[in-house]
């Protein structure tokens, strides 16, 4: 399912931008209704921006959707064009079909798979990484986005515009 909103249209459209992605999905159960969150930290010459979007993507195996999840935040890198990026999920499934290690089932998955995987090799400013579950920052947004009715998504500014703290005078 794709998404309503272009992918990264919410991002701040500022020089040197830096991406840290934060991937995470759920299905509760398994095979379950499904959701994908992504924790997004933009960054720019001292200033974060904090986002949060999920996505409620219907039936599927946990597996399915941490991929999917993967493919969301790679199609953010994509669009947003920043200056580098970083990817974090705590699937080593789906890591391992991002960068193909191993084979996607299903024409459909083999094709966004083979895809993804050529440009990821050809993405000098992105770094995909594993992180324990405990360390993954996105896991309550994708538990919320399972729980969410089929096809919903939303993005929030988590906090707000934050600016270097200044030494009083």
């Amino acid at each position: 399912m794709a998404s309503r909103l272009a992918p990264g249209s919410w991002l701040p459209r500022v020089p040197s931008l830096d991406l840290t992605i934060y991937v995470d999905a759920s299905s509760i159960p398994n095979p379950g209704p499904s959701g994908v969150g992504l924790l997004v930290l933009a960054r720019s010459a001292g200033q974060d921006w904090l986002y949060g979007w999920v996505r409620n993507i219907g039936f599927a195996g946990n597996n399915q959707a941490e991929f999917q999840g993967l493919m969301q935040a790679v199609e953010l890198v994509r669009s947003a064009k920043p200056r580098r990026a970083l990817i974090v999920s705590d699937s080593t499934v789906a890591l391992r079909l991002l960068t193909g290690a191993i084979k996607a089932s299903g024409a459909e998955g083999r094709v966004s798979q083979q895809r993804t995987c050529a440009w990821l090799h050809g993405a000098t400013n992105v770094q995909v990484c594993w992180a324990p579950r405990g360390r993954n920052l996105a896991h309550h947004l994708a538990q919320t986005a399972a729980r969410l009715p089929h096809g919903s998504e939303h993005i929030s500014q988590l906090g707000q515009h934050l600016q270097p703290l200044r030494a009083a005078s």
